[in-house]
């Protein structure tokens, strides 16, 4: 069976489904960012992609093996215009811009010097 995993990244956790194709769910996971999980306020917010991988492989490792062996689509989302620029493999290359960081405008014109033409 083809099975397709989404998942949420909010601002207090992570959630995931996994659905088929009628739309049955076959998991739903939680992470919540609280407690020992969560960034303590005033540290650089480089620290957030980490906790974000964190929850990402938590989610992951929640769902039964024998469900996450049939996953053949993700799509995951994020907190409203959270961005995190990263290299062709995957890797960070600079700290979150998180949705209420006035700073997104000044990376503007960095992400349109490495989009491809065209694109905005």
């Amino acid at each position: 069976m083809n099975l397709y995993l989404g998942i949420d990244f909010g601002t207090t956790g992570a959630r995931s489904t996994v659905i088929d194709a009628a739309g049955t769910i076959h998991s739903e996971t939680e992470y919540t960012f609280e407690g020992d999980r969560a960034i303590p306020c005033g540290q650089q917010q480089a620290q957030l992609s980490k906790a974000w991988e964190s929850a990402l492989f938590g989610l992951i490792e929640q769902i039964p093996p024998d469900i996450r062996s049939q996953v053949r689509a993700i799509a995951i989302d994020g907190t409203s215009s959270t961005v995190l620029l990263c290299d062709t493999d995957g890797n960070p290359v600079c700290e979150p811009i998180l949705y209420n960081d006035a700073r997104g405008a000044q990376v503007t014109d960095r992400v349109r010097a490495i989009a491809p033409p065209n694109h905005v």
